[in-house]
C-alpha cells in the first residue's frame, strides 16, 4: 500500500455496511442502521493525528487522509471498527514529552506516542505477514485503559485485534496509570487477539526507572482480561521479568506459540505470573526455547485445559494430554518470528487426534491436518499447524522368482520355485501399518500351479518393506506361461497405492 492516499480528493467511507465514494465534495449519509458501529478505512500508512476527534470523520491534520492514529482516535470516542490494509504503519510520533512529565499528570495524550484505547475498538488487518504496525523502538503500540471510577461516562478499554503484526514496541511511560511495562501492548482493560504476532518489543531497562517493569511483549495487568487465539509471541525481552508475557490478570491462551523471548534467569523468559489473581487457562499452547526459563509462577494459578507443550517443565502444565520437551522446530525457523514451523516428529505436531479444532493457523492454513502423516488428522500445539505432506501409501510389485529347487529343466517340468512379491510403504511412519495380502487366480490355478496364500502384513514404525511369498507347485504337463494375482486390502494408517500385482509362472523351454 502506498504511504499516501490514492487520489487527490478521492475517499471511501464505510458506515453501517453502506459504502460511498466521493470526489471533491462531502456526502452525508443518514442511512446508518441504529446501533451500527462506524467503520473507518485507513488509507495512509504514515503517522498523523486526527484533526477533530469525535466528529465521525477520519481525517488527519496533515492532509485529511485517514491514518491509523486518526482512525483510532475517532473509534475511541464512541467505539468503532477499523479496516487496516496491507502495509507497514510506523509510529513516528514518539511519546517523549507527549505522555511523560507533569504537564499531563492524569490523562493520556492520544496525539502522540502509543495508540490509546479507552472504548470498544476493533482493528482488522490482512494477516500478520501483510499488515504490520511498527513502534520503531520508541513507543509502545497499544495502551488499553481501565474504566475510570471517578468519571461516570468513562468506558472500559476493549481492543479486538485481528490479522496484524506488532513489532518494535517499547514500554514508554503511561500517564494514566504511571506504568512503564508492556512493550507492544499494555492492557488494563480487555483485549482479544486473533492471528496476531507480537515480536521484537521490550519493556524499559531497569536502570531508566525507579521500579523494575516487565512484559517485554504484553502486560496483562491486575483485573484485566486477555484472550489470545492463534497468536505468536516471539523475540521480545525484559530486563526484569516476563520477556514475552507478564500476567497479573486473567489470560486465556489457545493455539499460542511463545518462543525465543528473554528475561533474567528464573524470571519467565516466556511467561511470568506475579500475583494471586493471575490466572492462565492454556490449550494447544506451546511455550519453549525462552531465555531465562519458559515460565515463572511467583503467584497465581494455571487452570489446566489440555494439549499444551512446555519446554522446561516450569509452566506447570500437568494435564494428562500435556507434554514437556523440545518442540523440534524446523531447522532455520523459516518464517519466524511470524510462525515457528514444527517438524513431523515434534511432540507438538498432532498433539491430539481425538479432540477437534477448526479455523486457520497464524498463516491462514486450514486446521486440523495430518502433520506427521500417520493417517489421522490432529490439532497441533502452538500457532502453527504443520501441513499434511500426503499419507503413506502401501503398494505391491510384480513378482520375481527368488529361488529354484526340485525338478530340473531336463525333466521338461515347470521349475519349482517361489514367487516373491515386494510390499512397500512410500515412506516411514510413526505408527504400525497393517495390510492384508491374498492370492487370486488368473490363468494359474490355486492348488495346481501355486499354493493359495493369505497374510496380514505388519510394518513396525520406521519399516518400509515386507515380502509376500507364494510357492510354485510342480506340474508335469508342459503349459504356456501362467499368471496369478496378489491383492492388497484393509490397510490401516496408510492408503493403498498399487493394490494389485502379477506373478508369472514360466514353462521351461523344450530341448
Amino acid at each position: 500500500m502506498p504511504s499516501h492516499r490514492p487520489g487527490a480528493r478521492e475517499r471511501t467511507v464505510v458506515l453501517g455496511g453502506l459504502t460511498a465514494v466521493f470526489l471533491g465534495f462531502v456526502l452525508i449519509l443518514s442511512t446508518v442502521g441504529a446501533g451500527a458501529a462506524p467503520v473507518f478505512n485507513v488509507d495512509d500508512t504514515t503517522d498523523a493525528a486526527d484533526a477533530t476527534p469525535g466528529d465521525g470523520k477520519c481525517a488527519s491534520t496533515r492532509d485529511g487522509s485517514c491514518t491509523l492514529r486518526a482512525a483510532v482516535q475517532e473509534a475511541d470516542v464512541a467505539g468503532g471498527d477499523i479496516v487496516l490494509p496491507a502495509g507497514t504503519y510506523y509510529l513516528t510520533i514518539s511519546s517523549g514529552s507527549f505522555e511523560y512529565g507533569p504537564q499531563f499528570p492524569s490523562r493520556v495524550y492520544p496525539e502522540g506516542g502509543d495508540l490509546d484505547i479507552s472504548n470498544a475498538v476493533s482493528i482488522k488487518g490482512e494477516g500478520p505477514g501483510k499488515t504490520v504496525i511498527n513502534g520503531l523502538g520508541g513507543a509502545r503500540i497499544f495502551d488499553v485503559h481501565a474504566k475510570n471510577p471517578q468519571v461516570a461516562t468513562s468506558a472500559l478499554g476493549v481492543l479486538k485485534l485481528e490479522g496484524v503484526r506488532l513489532t518494535q514496541g517499547f514500554g514508554d511511560y503511561d500517564s494514566a496509570s504511571g506504568h512503564f511495562h508492556g512493550g507492544a501492548i499494555h492492557n488494563h482493560g480487555d483485549i482479544d487477539l486473533s492471528h496476531v504476532v507480537v515480536d521484537n518489543s521490550a519493556s524499559p531497562p531497569v536502570a531508566t526507572t525507579t521500579t523494575p517493569w516487565g512484559g517485554g511483549g504484553i502486560t496483562n495487568a491486575g483485573g484485566a482480561t486477555a484472550s489470545l487465539d492463534w497468536v505468536t509471541i516471539a523475540q521480545n525481552r525484559s530486563e526484569s521479568h516476563g520477556g514475552g508475557l507478564e500476567n497479573l490478570g486473567r489470560l486465556n491462551m489457545s493455539h499460542v506459540t511463545v518462543a525465543q523471548n528473554t528475561a533474567p534467569a528464573g524470571k519467565g523468559g516466556g511467561l511470568w505470573m506475579g500475583n494471586n489473581q493471575a490466572t492462565v487457562l492454556p490449550s494447544y499452547t506451546l511455550i519453549a526455547q525462552n531465555t531465562g526459563g519458559d515460565c515463572s509462577r511467583e503467584a497465581g494459578r494455571v487452570i489446566e485445559v489440555y494439549d499444551n507443550l512446555q519446554g522446561d517443565a516450569s509452566c506447570g502444565f500437568e494435564a494428562t494430554s500435556d507434554k514437556t520437551g523440545d518442540p523440534r522446530f524446523v531447522s532455520g525457523l523459516a518464517g519466524a518470528p511470524v510462525s515457528y514451523a514444527l517438524s513431523a516428529d515434534s511432540p507438538a505436531t498432532d498433539i491430539d487426534t481425538e479432540r477437534t479444532c477448526e479455523g486457520t493457523d497464524i498463516r491462514g492454513v486450514a486446521v486440523p491436518q495430518d502433520g506427521n502423516d500417520d493417517g489421522k488428522t490432529g490439532c497441533d500445539a502452538g500457532s502453527y499447524e504443520r501441513e499434511a505432506k500426503g499419507q503413506a501409501k502401501v503398494s505391491v510389485t510384480d513378482a520375481k522368482v527368488e529361488e529354484v529347487t526340485g525338478a530340473t529343466a531336463a525333466q521338461r517340468l515347470p521349475r519349482i520355485g517361489i514367487l516373491s512379491f515386494a510390499v512397500v510403504l512410500s515412506k516411514p511412519v510413526k505408527k504400525v501399518v497393517t495390510v492384508r495380502a491374498a492370492t487370486a487366480d488368473r490363468t494359474a490355478r490355486a492348488g495346481l500351479d501355486y499354493a493359495k496364500r493369505f497374510a496380514k502384513l505388519r510394518f513396525r514404525p520406521g519399516q518400509t518393506k515386507k515380502t509376500f511369498k507364494v510357492p510354485v507347485l510342480a506340474d508335469r504337463r508342459p503349459e504356456r506361461t501362467e499368471t496369478l494375482r496378489v491383492r492388497l486390502s484393509a490397510a490401516t494408517n496408510a492408503k493403498i497405492g498399487r493394490g494389485v500385482a502379477v506373478g508369472r509362472i514360466l514353462t521351461p523351454r523344450r530341448r
